[in-house]
C-alpha cells in the first residue's frame, strides 16, 4: 500500500468565520422555516442556515442534485438533522425509501420533526450508530457541535447509544438492501463498512463517505479496493489510485465508492 501523502486540513479565515457563526447561532434556532439554499431548498425545516439565500452548493451536494434517485433505497448514515433525509425523501419519491440513523437523542428528535413537517411517510429513523460490533459506546459530542459527535468507550460519556451492525439491522428489522449509502460518522466509517460487509458483497450498494482527519483512511481504502470498489474524489474530481493520491486543501474529503468499476 502506498503511503498516505501528508494533508494539511486548513480553514481560510472566511470559512473560519463562517463556522464560528453557524456554531454561535445553531442554538438559538428553533424557528420553522422553508429551506431557500441547499439540498433541502424548498422542504420544511427546523434548525440549521437554510433560510439564508445564496449559498452555493458543495461538490458533494453538486453531485447528489444531478442524479436521478427516484425509486432508490437510500441509507443515511450519520443523519444529523435530516437535511439529507429530506433531500433522499423527496428524491426518491413515495416509490422509494429512506433510512436514517442517527445516535444522538437530540439531533434524533429534530430529525423526526423534520421529517414530519413535510409528511414523508417513507423514511425509517433508526436511534443507534452504526459499528463493527452489536452493543453499545458512548457518544461524546463536542460543545455547541452537535453533528460532530462521535462513539467512544461505553461510560466514557453520558451518553450511551445502541451501536449495531448494519449486516444484523437488516437481517433483524427486514430492511430493504440498500441501493445508495451515505455515510457520515466523524471518523467511525471503517467500523462501520466493516460491519456491513456482508451487505456490501451481497448487494454492492454505491457509497459517498465523508472522510474525516479521524478517518483510518488508508485503512478504509484497502477495505473497500479489496471488496472491488473504485473511489472518486468529488473535491479533486479524481479517481484514486491509492490512497495519498486525495486532495490536500480540505479539512474533509468526499469519496465516491463505486462497485466494480
Amino acid at each position: 500500500m502506498a503511503p498516505m501523502a501528508s494533508v494539511k486540513f486548513l480553514l481560510v479565515p472566511r470559512q473560519a468565520l463562517r463556522a464560528a457563526l453557524a456554531r454561535w447561532l445553531r442554538p438559538h434556532l428553533h424557528f420553522t422555516y422553508t429551506a431557500r439554499s441547499g439540498l433541502a431548498r424548498g422542504l420544511r425545516r427546523r434548525g440549521g442556515l437554510g433560510f439564508l439565500p445564496g449559498r452555493p452548493l458543495t461538490p458533494e451536494e453538486r453531485w447528489l442534485a444531478a442524479q436521478d434517485w427516484r425509486g432508490q433505497v437510500i441509507y443515511d448514515v450519520g443523519a444529523w438533522e435530516g437535511v439529507f433525509t429530506l433531500f433522499f425523501a423527496r428524491a426518491v419519491g413515495e416509490a422509494g425509501r429512506v433510512i436514517a440513523c442517527e445516535p444522538n437523542p437530540l439531533t434524533v428528535a429534530r430529525l423526526r420533526e423534520n421529517v414530519a413537517l413535510n409528511g414523508f411517510d417513507h423514511v425509517h429513523l433508526l436511534t443507534l450508530a452504526l459499528g463493527e460490533c452489536d452493543g453499545r459506546a458512548g457518544l461524546a459530542v463536542p460543545k455547541g457541535v452537535a453533528a460532530m459527535g462521535h462513539l467512544v468507550a461505553e461510560g466514557a460519556s453520558p451518553v450511551g447509544v445502541a451501536v449495531r451492525r448494519l449486516d444484523s439491522l437488516l437481517a433483524e428489522l427486514r430492511l430493504p438492501d440498500p441501493d445508495f449509502i451515505k455515510l457520515d460518522v466523524e471518523g467511525g466509517e471503517l467500523s462501520v463498512v466493516r460491519g456491513g460487509e456482508g451487505v456490501l458483497r451481497r448487494v454492492r450498494p454505491r457509497l459517498l463517505v465523508e472522510v474525516h482527519a479521524t478517518t483510518p483512511w488508508p485503512a478504509l481504502w484497502d477495505f473497500l479496493s479489496d471488496l472491488g470498489y473504485a473511489m472518486y474524489a468529488l473535491e479533486a474530481q479524481q479517481w484514486l489510485g491509492a490512497p495519498g493520491t486525495v486532495t490536500e486543501n480540505s479539512a474533509t474529503w468526499h469519496i465516491l465508492a463505486l462497485p466494480g468499476c
